[in-house]
């Protein structure tokens, strides 16, 4: 859930903002209802109003240039805008934390901690984190004598797998060994530690550059090209939604995704036997490098009810009141307070993975790999494009070495137009 609290007309009340797509069942609306009066019912002098929006993600910066931001706001990781804390358009909550007797710092793990924190001023929050991973249909792997996922695997190992689960033939699928959106692109290549974005303005000397032209990366989409287009293990985007190819219909044997797994709970039910692991290795010989977006709630300094704002954000973190959130709904997230993710409710819940150990390896061994678009749309720089009718790079039959050298060349262009010191 994603929410963020700005002040309305009168005094006491509050606007909340929340994203629809996280409310996109009747069981997570039901959640949503009883958490909102759950705060109601301890401050009953505020009043709240909502205003649902799908675009949240894309107006926060634009809220934020405009002067008007929400008070409250969630941040996927204080990187992912850079323009907020410099600016000081988001206050260092240390002091609020400081002062809290529910929210003690020590019961955060220490890197979702640092994914918040800017010259030791903390300006988020913690509050769940997303490990990407790789969910799959345990029937499908049964029915077949496939081995299951585990942490030891790498990408060949999936692909392996895929090979052996997937029933392609005259352009569709019966069976899809491993669906694979062309977004993972960005996280295969986290997982080899090639970033596509290089370093950051608020990393003094430090320099920044896109990377799309570098080997590893140009590799990554390749690879992709190979797994959908030659190895047709994996619909296109395209053909995923014309055909309707979901997971949750059943006949997909394996999913690269965020965590997706409180929607798949509540669509899936008992539809099928299901779980959930971290993503492949990127290589075996070396550490496991884990792509996660660390969640985080913000106050932005132009807010006006600041104590209610506060109120707001310590009320729906408290360990005890998700304590009984996990017990009540199951374990949907991945939180960043200990007390939470430790809690025998949380181990105890039904809700995937079977083995919750794995969660707080992808917390421990958590990266977050920024993508040079939202980096860019931070710093307030229009993302420069190829002319029109260039094919994406990770199309079938693109020319990727090319396509991404250009890309490369025009937004590091367009970063040393803005003053931005580009690595050589």
């Amino acid at each position: 859930m994603s929410v963020s609290v700005a002040p309305a007309a009168k005094p006491g009340a509050v606007t909340l903002h929340v994203m629809d797509f996280a409310l996109n069942t009747p069981d997570a609306q039901a959640r949503w209802a009883k958490e909102k009066s759950a705060f109601l019912q301890k401050y009953p002098e505020v009043t709240i109003q909502e205003d649902f929006t799908d675009d949240f993600s894309t107006k926060l910066p634009v809220l934020v240039a405009s002067g008007t931001p929400p008070d409250v706001a969630p941040l996927r990781r204080q990187a992912e805008y850079p323009a907020f804390a410099p600016t000081g358009a988001v206050i260092d909550l240390s002091p609020f934390m400081a002062r809290s007797k529910v929210l003690l710092k020590d019961d955060f793990y220490e890197s979702t901690l640092t994914m918040q924190t800017i010259a030791n001023k903390l300006y988020a929050v913690p509050t769940t984190q997303n490990p990407f991973g790789l969910f799959y249909n345990k029937d499908l792997f049964d029915a077949q004598g496939v081995k299951y996922p585990d942490l030891t695997w790498d990408y060949q190992d999936w692909n392996d797998a895929a090979t052996k689960l997937n029933k392609y033939q005259a352009d569709k699928w019966d069976q899809v060994g491993g669906l694979m959106p062309s977004w993972w692109t960005v996280h295969y290549a986290g997982n080899h530690g090639w970033p596509m974005w290089q370093g950051g303005p608020t990393q003094p000397g430090v320099c920044t550059r896109v990377n799309y032209d570098q080997p590893g990366i140009v590799q990554t989409y390749q690879w992709y090209q190979g797994v959908v287009c030659k190895d047709h293990l994996s619909p296109s985007d395209d053909q995923t939604t014309k055909m309707k190819i979901d997971f949750t219909n059943g006949n997909v044997a394996m999913r690269f995704s965020y965590d997706s797994r409180s929607d798949y709970a509540d669509k899936i039910k008992g539809n099928f036997k299901w779980d959930w692991i971290l993503a492949p290795l990127g290589d075996k010989k070396t550490p496991r490098s884990e792509t996660t977006i660390g969640g985080g709630v913000a106050i932005f300094d132009l807010s006006k009810v600041k104590d209610v704002a506060w109120s707001y954000l310590e009320f729906t973190n408290n360990p005890a009141f998700l304590v009984e959130y996990v017990k009540a709904n199951g374990a949907r997230n991945v939180y960043s307070n200990r007390k939470v993710q430790e809690s025998p409710e949380y181990q105890a819940s039904s809700v995937p993975p079977s083995d919750k150990k794995v969660l707080i390896e992808g917390i421990n061994t958590g990266k977050f790999f920024p993508e040079p678009y939202w980096e860019m749309k931070a710093l307030k720089i229009a993302v420069p494009s190829l002319p029109k009718g260039t094919p994406d790079p990770s199309s079938c039959g693109a020319d990727a070495p090319s396509i991404l050298a250009e890309q490369a060349k025009v937004d590091n262009q367009a970063l040393t137009a803005h003053g931005i010191s580009v690595c050589q």
